[in-house]
């Protein structure tokens, strides 16, 4: 007969062993669903590389295909989503998409310009979950294109010249589509309409008298603005929405007896310059009604500036003061413009001439001097270098590549210069034109690359400029 404690001590040693096997089988268990996961997790990794890979190719195939049809026809490549299929073994768009294999190819061709196409290839899938896509692009061009070189402005001759009837002096121009706008030194027909529809055949169709005697000219929107010798409209507004009747509009009177000089125009804000005074020489004026001017701000320079840019709140101006020759003003809070830097050129000559590009600005003075000025610090301007063209420039202006400057000059036989500006540092002479008689103002059409030169010869008082082929 066993005793109470032995039977006791067994219980205990199976209900441990039981626990035990428990254990284990738990253990075991969490081993094999842990491999079993790993095994699982590789076998989807593999699946999703093996598809990523076949995606690739798909995708890679696509651009390949697209390539090798540019070299036969690029005109084919309209915009638009396609897939491919193949034709005689040769590679063709069908519309929409492509199915091989459980992918779907998607090609869309879109245009960046007339030579220039964007290829998108997208191959998608749903299997194995949760699918994916994989896009690769490339741009096509058409490099079997006739390429016409960019023509040459080495040789700066005119191509084509009006005279425009009576005794007229020009002074400033203003291109507009199919139109030029100019002013005249003159106290009758002053404001005039130049149909430049064809470059070789400019004609005169119309002209508008405009009281005073016009000094300078900018256009926005659908009205020519005219800085003015008159002294109850210094500023004079035309409306030339049609610039066969062009219609005067308004005006503003900034007091007093004083001509205004340089004008610039942009939006519904006219900045209006006046000689020096003892009233304002700037004027910041809001004509979004022409009949109804508003001045919005002015300030006394004490001095006379000729010309202005404004770009980015900041007005850079052209000035006769001989300390400060070149001003910047800070235009930020439009009815309290002040001047933040300002550059001291060699010598006493007045600035006549200014104009903006990104950082750099370009200074005309009368004596000459071409002036190139880091303005990326607006508070603290600095020389970078400077041309001489050994008379006044009266008017600058930049072709569209930013390499070369067109200066409208006093100087007899070579009136119209050209400078290469590509090197900063070291400022030449590219070109050269004898004008007939000193230019006054010229403007530089970017889309289709010629120049209007204007100035006081009798015979010659417009002429058109264009690179040769």
């Amino acid at each position: 007969m066993q005793k109470a404690g032995s039977i006791t001590k067994k219980l205990k040693i199976k209900a441990l062993s039981a626990i035990e096997v428990i254990l284990a089988l738990a253990l075991f268990s969490a081993v094999v669903l842990g491999i079993s996961g790993t095994i699982s997790y590789g076998l989807q990794a593999t699946a999703f590389a093996y598809t990523h890979n076949q995606a690739t190719f798909l995708a890679v195939e696509g651009l390949a295909a697209l390539s090798n049809l540019r070299n036969v026809d690029f005109a084919s490549l309209a915009a638009g989503s396609y897939g491919l299929g193949l034709n005689n073994n040769l590679w063709l768009l069908v519309p929409n998409s492509d199915q091989t294999g459980g992918f779907t190819r998607i090609i869309t061709i879109s245009d960046l310009d007339n030579n220039t196409k964007l290829v998108t290839t997208t191959v998608s899938w749903n299997n194995p979950q949760p699918g994916g896509s994989i896009s690769l692009e490339k741009r096509l061009t058409n490099w079997q294109r006739i390429v016409n070189l960019e023509p040459s402005w080495q040789n700066l001759t005119a191509s084509a010249i009006l005279d425009i009837p009576g005794n007229q002096k020009a002074r400033k121009v203003k291109i507009s589509g199919n139109y030029a706008f100019l002013i005249h030194d003159t106290p009758s027909q002053n404001f005039a309409v130049v149909d430049i529809s064809n470059l070789n055949t400019p004609t005169l169709v119309t002209t508008l008298t405009l009281s005073g005697t016009p000094r300078d000219l900018a256009l926005s929107n659908n009205f020519a603005y005219i800085s003015s010798t008159d002294n109850a409209n210094e500023l004079q507004i035309v409306n030339i929405a049609n610039p066969l009747v062009p219609v005067f509009a308004g005006g503003y009177n900034a007091g007093g007896n004083f001509d205004s000089t340089g004008i610039y125009a942009a939006g519904s804000t006219v900045y209006l310059l006046r000689r020096q005074s003892n009233q304002p020489e700037l004027y910041i004026i809001d004509v979004t009604n022409p009949a109804a001017t508003i001045l919005t701000g002015s300030l006394q320079l004490s001095s006379t500036a000729n010309d202005l840019y404004v770009s980015s709140n900041l007005a850079y101006l052209a000035s006769t003061d001989n300390n400060t020759e070149f001003k910047v003003l800070d235009l930020s809070n439009p009815a309290l413009p002040v001047e933040i830097g300002n550059l001291n050129g060699a010598g006493n000559a007045d600035s006549l001439s200014i104009i903006i590009s990104g950082t750099r600005a370009y200074l005309g003075r009368e004596n000459g001097e071409f002036s190139i000025i880091n303005i990326s610090s607006p508070n603290s301007p600095s020389i970078i270098s400077t041309f001489d063209a050994q008379a006044a420039i009266n008017d600058l202006a930049m072709d569209r590549d930013n390499n070369f400057v067109f200066l409208a000059t006093s100087l007899t036989a070579n009136e119209l210069q050209l400078v290469n500006i590509t090197s900063e540092t070291s400022l030449a002479l590219y070109a050269a034109s004898n004008a007939d008689d000193d230019l006054i103002g010229l403007d530089y059409n970017s889309l289709n690359n010629y120049l209007i030169a204007v100035g006081v010869s009798n015979s010659q008082e417009f002429t058109i400029y264009e690179p040769a082929p």
